[in-house]
């Protein structure tokens, strides 16, 4: 089995090799399936970086700004 990382830079290649075997594999779904992956791991570490800030605001806030941010998060 390929790693996604070669068939993703080697596309034409893998294309071309599958061919001489008479692979019919959906190398275009999987390529598909792997840009949605990659994409959605873009955006979930984008909010965990954004709830790790809350939650140092909240850390750093006291009283009633704390109360405030705390429910504002959820």
């Amino acid at each position: 089995m390929l790693p996604l990382r070669f068939i993703r830079e080697h596309e034409a290649l893998v294309r071309e090799r599958l061919a001489t075997r008479g692979g019919d594999v959906p190398l275009d779904a999987l390529l598909n399936l792997d840009n949605q992956r990659r994409q959605l791991l873009t955006k979930v570490e984008g909010l965990r970086a954004a709830r790790k800030q809350v939650s140092r605001g909240i850390g750093k806030a006291s009283g009633d700004g704390r109360e405030a941010l705390i429910a504002r998060t959820r």
